[in-house]
Order: structure tokens, then C-alpha cells, then sequence
């Protein structure tokens, strides 16, 4: 083998053994490339799995989000997140709807500057980011407007502490804010109210002077009113008395003549007297209702009033000026609660007047007198202390009393176990029922008799006991004379409740029964009846109207003034005196053993009998009023009463001479009525010896006046207008008596001499009845009813709306008779030929009104003459 050939065998088995190990490094390479991009396709596969699952948690915090964006916007209060240099990440829609600004330009805004407004962050705020991880919500409110809201913010740190944003949350509590104040405002009205009427209810004697301060204060305090004043009504003058004005604009007013009494009522003050209704003006100065303030007076920017009012009647005023606010119904509403009040006051005020001077003993008495003042101590409430006082209330002495137990002698056995239990629970706690308070309670007297008294307990501890003490005042007097106001009101308001009778009352009969109603109704009088004096030989007296509240009794009387068994009660008594007379006690009086059982029967204890008097002070009648419990009638209460009556007398006098009045006025009305018609008798006769001269034309003056008095009518005059147009057509030819008969009667033409001698009729006519008194014209519609309306007519040539309205009816009745009714000097020319004469010259001649009256009578209601 040669060199080049074994070369080229070396050579290729190099190349083939390079060539196999080539092969073997690319198959190795190809096995590590599929290795390679196996895995690469592995992690291919799971880096989609990681995107998928990254999307998918993407899509759910999207979702979380948008539903917690729109949990945010269904809330009504505005919600708004921001980062720590209080810029707003997020905001809901009440947020944007508050701040005004689309959601694109809130977002990135300092939120401060967005809403709320202020120059600087919210303090809650600050307070929340300052902290260092989360913390409780910070709060406060927060006012915008007029709106209030109640901002919470808490801010979310990273886990590392940082500040990531801060929430804010808006809560709308306006509402509830003016909720509270209106409560507050409530309840301090309430309570000034309550503590008004404490004070009325408590004090046992009213100065109106200091009621009307109280009532003024408390009215300026609710009302935020600078001045006012509350005045009362005098009830002898009927003046208005305003004492308060000296406590708040006396020495500001430089009013001539200035006085806290008032004559005369004008302004807005005046017409909310003069028409009992509250009042509110703003604005005064332009108010029509005013009259002015008078020069010198302090200036009046706001004015309230009301009228203090029992039922109908005016009691007094409220009055206030110049609030800080105008003033508002709620305002009003409060004055007129207080000006309820007020009435009340000055109703009992005035009620209380009869019994003044009993009241003034009976204050100078308890004045005099010292209260018992005792100590007790221990479960049985062991007397330790006992003054003089107590022993002369109670009339057990010092000695007797003390060491005793209270229940035990001075308190009536029913209410002994009671006080006992009581003072057992005090001496171990110090507390009890009666501690603290002032409380009416009954008592025993060391003789048994139990008595009423006011009794005080307070409190005390000495050593590790206690001590109750007690201060007693013996309030008989004064139980004594509250029955005496209530027997004092009960007459008053009988008295009232009488005179409204007597206002209304249109006959003796409704007013006698409505009065005996009134008396029964009022509280504590079960009979009242009234009773007439008869002159019969008997002397009976004859009862006229009667009511009680069983319906019965007097039924079964028969009452007698003679002056024997039967007629010794109080009415036949009070007949016989003219003074009033009562019986105290029906059950021990002798002189009521007549009717004793039959009272006792029906509850009846006391009756009094109050005299009815004409105006010579003699008797026609009486009054018996029936109470249902004995000594009823105390001299206050009589004195009421005999007032009553004496009103029930006059009113009785007032009807009959009203009665007596009306019969006069009737006879007055019965004589006018036949002198007028004697003198329209005359006036007819005169008219028919007209007639009687004219036989031609007989009937003519009646025929004229029917048909003007038809043509009034179908015009819609007045019947009185109406009667004087027929009157007046009766006569209106009366001064043909003036022209000669031969004229009148001549059935050829007259001249015309002649005719101007019957042109002077109408004045002859007016001449003969201008000097008779007629309550019309009539001798001016005679005068005219020839005249016409172009003043062609005769006798003054007048025309148009010159003519009396009747003159012009007369005229167009007075032609159509005259045309349609047959004369001396031609035949008549009938209806027709009448019609087309006033259709014809309507408006010329004629009034255009009378002539569509005149037309209407005879083509549509087919009139013709009698």
C-alpha cells in the first residue's frame, strides 16, 4: 500500500472517527436541546398558569373594588378617602353631590378645600394620622351651612406602620341636632310653664302686681323679646292696668303724660283688646291696624300680642316687643299659654275681693301664731321635742307629750299603722314618704277632735341616728275659707252664666226657665224655681218655670206668702220682707216641716229665697235656689246671689217694658197707617168730582194709575214706589176742577185758547196738592206727566233724566188710555193704534224702559184695561 493511499485511509478514518464523534456530540446536543426546551416549555406552561391565576386575582380585587365603591354611593352620607398630604383618593356620590364637583376633578384635590371648607385639615383628622397604627375612630362635628354633620376619620397603616390613606365619613345630623333643640326649647317652656303654675296653685293669696311681673319675665325669656308688659282688665272701670311697664321701658319712654293706666284702647295693643284675637306684626310701622307710636316712645321693631280671655270675657293682655327674631306662631303659641294663665289669676283675683277682709283676719291671726315644732326619734317615732306652740294646737303639754309615740295620740287610727311602718323605715335609712315635703294631713286634738294641718318633715343625723323634725301649722281657718272660695266661684259662675241668660233671652218665659237651667247647672245647686206673688185671697204664689236635677219637686208644692204655717218658709218670708231669707239646715229648721221629707228625699239640705223687686222696691216674685249641703250659703256667696237676682228683676222689667214699647210702637204704626189712609180716601174723592165734571172721561184717572202701577211692577220698582205711581195716577188730572166743563165736554175740535187753557192742568193740579204732606212726590209726578223727553212736553218743557222716573211712566199710561178709550171729540183708536204711538216716538217722546214695560204688559201678558 502506498504512502498517499495509507495517508489517505489514516486521513479518512480520522475524518470518520472525528466525523462518529461529531455525531455523538450533536446527538448529545440534540438530547440536551430537547431537555432544554422541554423544560423551557414547562416553565412556559407555568408562567400562563401564574398570568391566568394573576388575572383572575386581578378581576376579583376589581370586582371587590367596584362593589365597594358602589356599596359606598348607595350611602347617603358623604364618604371621601385621602392620602397624608390630604389629597382625596376616593369619594362616593353623596360626597360629590355635596361638594358640588364632577368626580374627574375631585379626585387629587385637597379635601379641605373640596368640603368641608377651612383653611386647614378637619382637627378629628390630624388627631387620626398622628397616631401610630390603628387606633379608634376620631370625632367631632362639624357645621356647613345651615346643615351639621358628625365627622368620624380613622386612617389604615402598612404593616410596617406607615400611613396609607385616611377615611372620612359625613354623618348628616342636622335633623336630630334640631330635634334636641326643639326638645330643649320644649321642655324649658314646660318647665316655665309648670313652675308658673306651681306658683298660682301654692300661694294662698295672689298679688296681681307680682303675678304680672312673674308672667312678664317668664314671656321675655321665652321669647327673646327686649320689653313687654302684662296689664289686667279693672273690672269697676274697665280701664286697662299694665304695672309692668315701670320694670323695663318706664324710664326709656319720654311720653307726655305717660301712666300705667289706660282709658282709651287704640294701636295694635288696642285692636287686639277691642277684638279679643292674639296679634303678630313684624312690621309695625307699616301695619294699617296701628295707629302710630307716640312721639317720645321707645321705637317698635316687633310686636306679639294676646288677650288674656275667661271663656268670652277679657281678663287682661300679653304684650310683647323686639325680639332678636321675628316673631313666629311658635312664639304666639306660648304668649297664649301664658295669657291663659293670666286670666285664671285675675279671675281668682277678682273672686277673691268678697273675702278679703276675712282673709286679712285670718293672715293677721296665723301671723300671730307660732307653728308646733316637734322632734322625733328612734322606730317609734318617740317625741323628744315639744314647743309651745304644739301644746296649744294640740293641748296635750310638754310633760304629756314628750317620751310619747307620735302615731300613737296625735294621729286619727287610720292612718296610725301607716306612720308607723313609716317611722321604721326613716330611723334606719332617713328616708320616707313625707321627708322633704310640705303635706296636708289630719290630726287629733288631746279632746279627740281631729283637725286639718300642714305638716313639714326634714331629716337629721346626730350620732349614727336620726332625727325627723316636724313643723305642724293648724290649717282649719284656712280649709275654712278655700270651702268659701269654692262656694265664692259657684256663685260667680251662676252669676255668669245668669247674665248670659238675660242677654239672649227674647221672651219672660224663655228667660225665667233659661235662668233656673243656668242656676242648676253650676256645680252644688240641685233646684232653682221662680215663683210670682198672686193677690188672690189665698196669697198664693204661682211658681213660673222651675229646674232641678231630678226633675221633680216643686210639682208637689203650693206655695203661699199668707202669714201662717204654711207661709212661714223662706219664700213666703222673702215675700212678705223684700229681703232674702234662707234655711241653713232643712233637717232641724220647724218652719220646713211642710216640705221636710220631701227635700230630705231628694238630697236637698239648704234653700235660699232672694226677693224679685219692681222698680218701687215692691215685690212681684221670688227666687229659691236648693244646695245639697247644710250651712251652704256663707255671706259672700248670699251676697252673689241677691245680685243675681236683683238681675233677674231688671231683666224681667227690662221685657215688660219692652213688651210695652213694641205694643206702643204697633198702635203708633196702626194710626199712621189709617191717617194715610184717610188721607189717600180724600185724595180719591177729590179725583172724582173731577170725573164727576168730565163724564166723558169718567174712569180715566183710575184706568191711567192701574196701568202705571202694572208697568212699575213689570219694571221691578219697590210696592211703596209702586203705590205712589198709582197714587198719583189717581189724581193726576186733578186740576181739570180749574178748566170750565163745556171745554172738557165739547165734542168738536177746541181752539186753541181752549187748548192752552188745558195745558195748565198739571200746575193747577200740583198747585191744589204741593201743600199736602205726602211721604212721595206726589204733586211733582201730577206736575210732569205731560212733560216729554225731547222737552216738548208742557207745562216747564223739562226733558231727559230732568223728568221724574214716575212722571215718565204716568205719561206713556196716560196715552195709551187716552188714545184707546172713546172722547167727546172722536172715537176710540183702540190698543194698537196706542202701541204703534209710544213704539213709534220710543226715546222722542218716551222713556225707552216704560215703553218695553208698556209692550211687554199687553203682547206678552195680554193686559187690557178694567
Amino acid at each position: 500500500m502506498s504512502d498517499t493511499l495509507k495517508n489517505l485511509q489514516q486521513e479518512l478514518q480520522a475524518a470518520q472517527r472525528a466525523l462518529a464523534e461529531t455525531k455523538a456530540r450533536c446527538e448529545r446536543h440534540d438530547a440536551e436541546h430537547q431537555a432544554a426546551a422541554k423544560e423551557l416549555e414547562d416553565n412556559r406552561n407555568a408562567l400562563l398558569f401564574m398570568l391566568e391565576d394573576l388575572e383572575n386575582a386581578r378581576q376579583k380585587v376589581e370586582q371587590a373594588h367596584q362593589e365597594w365603591m358602589a356599596a359606598l354611593d348607595v350611602v347617603d352620607d358623604p364618604i371621601f378617602l385621602h392620602d397624608k398630604h390630604f389629597r382625596i383618593l376616593r369619594a362616593n356620590r353623596a360626597y360629590q353631590q355635596c361638594a358640588g364637583v364632577p368626580f374627574k376633578e375631585v379626585i387629587g384635590q385637597l379635601y379641605y378645600e373640596v368640603f368641608p371648607k377651612s383653611h386647614r385639615p378637619l382637627p378629628c383628622c390630624l388627631r387620626a394620622m398622628e397616631k401610630a397604627e390603628e387606633e379608634e375612630e376620631e370625632e367631632e362635628e362639624v357645621t356647613v351651612g345651615n346643615a351639621i354633620y358628625r365627622s368620624r376619620s380613622f386612617s389604615v397603616h402598612d404593616e410596617q406602620g406607615a400611613h396609607l390613606y385616611s377615611v372620612h365619613i359625613l354623618e348628616d345630623i342636622t335633623e336630630s341636632r334640631r330635634a334636641e333643640q326643639e326638645q330643649r326649647r320644649n321642655a324649658a317652656v314646660n318647665a316655665a310653664l309648670a313652675g308658673l303654675s306651681q306658683y298660682f296653685l301654692s300661694a294662698p293669696q295672689l298679688a296681681i302686681e307680682d303675678v304680672s311681673a312673674r308672667v312678664l319675665g317668664v314671656a321675655r325669656q321665652l321669647t327673646g323679646s327686649e320689653f313687654g308688659y302684662v296689664g289686667y282688665i279693672d273690672a269697676d272701670t274697665g280701664f286697662l292696668i299694665a304695672p309692668t311697664l315701670t320694670r323695663d321701658i318706664w324710664d326709656q319712654c319720654e311720653v307726655a303724660g305717660k301712666s300705667v293706666v289706660f282709658e282709651k284702647w287704640d294701636g295694635l295693643w288696642g285692636w287686639v283688646l277691642t277684638h279679643k284675637k292674639s296679634l303678630i306684626s313684624n312690621a309695625p310701622s307699616t301695619d294699617p291696624r296701628s295707629g302710630g307710636i307716640p312721639k317720645g316712645h321707645v321705637p317698635i321693631k316687633r310686636f306679639l300680642s294676646a288677650p288674656a280671655l275667661a271663656g268670652e270675657q277679657l281678663m287682661g293682655q300679653v304684650s310683647l316687643a323686639n325680639a332678636d327674631h321675628d316673631y313666629t306662631d311658635r312664639d304666639m303659641a306660648v304668649v297664649e299659654r301664658l295669657a291663659d294663665f293670666y286670666a285664671i289669676v285675675v279671675q281668682r283675683v277678682r273672686s277673691e275681693k268678697a273675702l278679703r277682709d276675712s282673709e286679712a283676719r285670718f293672715r293677721q291671726a296665723m301671723e300671730s301664731t307660732r307653728d308646733a315644732f316637734i322632734v322625733l326619734e328612734g322606730e317609734r317615732g318617740t317625741i323628744t321635742l315639744w314647743n309651745h306652740a304644739a301644746e296649744a294646737i294640740f293641748g296635750y303639754s310638754k310633760d304629756e307629750a314628750v317620751g310619747q309615740a307620735l302615731h300613737e295620740f296625735l294621729v286619727p287610727s287610720r292612718f296610725r299603722e301607716a306612720v308607723r311602718a313609716g317611722m321604721a323605715h326613716f330611723s334606719n335609712t332617713g328616708e320616707g314618704a313625707a321627708v322633704g315635703k310640705t303635706l296636708e294631713l289630719f290630726a287629733l286634738r288631746k279632746n279627740g277632735e281631729e283637725f286639718p294641718i300642714e305638716f313639714s318633715l326634714s331629716a337629721t343625723q346626730l350620732g349614727g341616728k336620726w332625727y325627723a323634725t316636724g313643723i305642724a301649722r293648724d290649717i282649719t281657718e284656712r280649709k275654712r275659707a278655700e270651702a268659701a272660695i269654692q262656694h265664692a266661684n259657684r256663685a260667680l259662675a251662676t252669676l255668669s252664666a245668669v247674665n248670659s241668660t238675660l242677654v239672649r233671652a227674647a221672651s219672660e218665659e224663655e228667660l225665667l226657665q233659661a235662668v233656673c237651667q243656668a242656676i242648676v247647672q253650676q256645680r252644688g245647686y240641685q233646684l232653682a224655681w221662680v215663683g210670682y206673688v198672686q193677690h188672690d185671697e189665698n196669697k198664693t204664689i204661682r211658681i213660673m218655670a222651675y229646674a232641678s236635677d231630678d226633675g221633680g219637686y216643686p210639682d208637689t208644692m203650693q206655695p203661699t206668702w199668707a202669714e201662717e204655717k204654711q207661709g212661714m218658709w223662706p219664700s213666703g218670708r222673702a215675700v212678705r220682707s223684700g229681703v232674702t231669707q234662707m234655711c241653713q239646715d232643712i233637717a232641724s229648721d220647724p218652719h220646713y216641716q211642710p216640705w221636710r221629707d220631701e227635700a230630705l228625699k231628694r238630697g236637698y239640705a239648704a234653700s235660699i229665697a232672694l226677693s224679685l223687686l219692681n222698680g218701687d222696691n215692691t215685690v212681684f216674685g221670688i227666687l229659691t235656689v236648693y244646695a245639697d249641703e247644710a250651712n251652704a250659703f256663707n255671706p259672700s256667696e248670699i251676697s252673689l246671689l241677691e245680685e243675681m237676682a236683683g238681675d233677674l228683676a231688671f231683666g224681667v222689667r227690662t221685657l215688660h217694658t219692652r213688651r210695652e214699647r213694641d205694643l206702643a210702637l204697633e198702635q203708633s204704626r196702626q194710626h199712621l197707617e189709617r191717617l194715610q189712609n184717610s188721607l189717600e180716601d180724600t185724595v180719591r174723592a177729590i179725583a172724582s168730582i173731577v170725573e164727576m165734571r168730565d163724564p166723558y172721561t169718567a174712569g180715566h184717572q183710575v184706568r191711567v194709575a192701574d196701568l202705571a202701577a202694572a208697568i212699575a211692577r213689570q219694571m221691578g220698582l219697590p210696592d211703596e214706589q209702586m203705590h205712589a205711581i198709582h197714587l198719583a195716577g189717581v189724581v193726576h188730572d186733578l186740576g181739570k176742577i180749574k178748566i170750565p166743563a163745556e171745554i172738557l165736554s165739547r165734542p168738536g175740535k177746541i181752539t186753541d185758547i181752549e187748548y192752552s187753557l188745558i195745558k195748565v192742568h198739571p200746575q193747577a193740579g200740583y198747585d191744589i196738592l204741593k201743600g199736602i204732606n205726602f211721604p212721595w212726590p206726589i204733586a211733582q209726578m201730577v206736575l210732569q206727566h205731560h212733560e216729554r223727553r225731547n222737552g216738548s212736553g208742557y207745562p216747564q218743557g223739562i226733558k231727559g233724566d230732568a223728568i221724574l222716573l214716575e212722571a215718565r211712566i204716568l205719561s206713556v199710561a196716560d196715552v195709551v188710555e187716552a188714545m184707546s178709550s172713546h172722547r167727546p171729540y172722536r172715537p176710540g183708536l183702540g190698543i194698537e193704534a196706542a202701541m204703534e204711538e209710544i213704539t213709534k216716538n220710543c226715546g222722542k217722546f218716551y222713556d225707552p224702559q216704560v215703553v218695553d214695560a208698556c209692550l211687554a204688559l199687553f203682547r206678552e201678558q195680554h193686559y187690557s184695561f178694567k
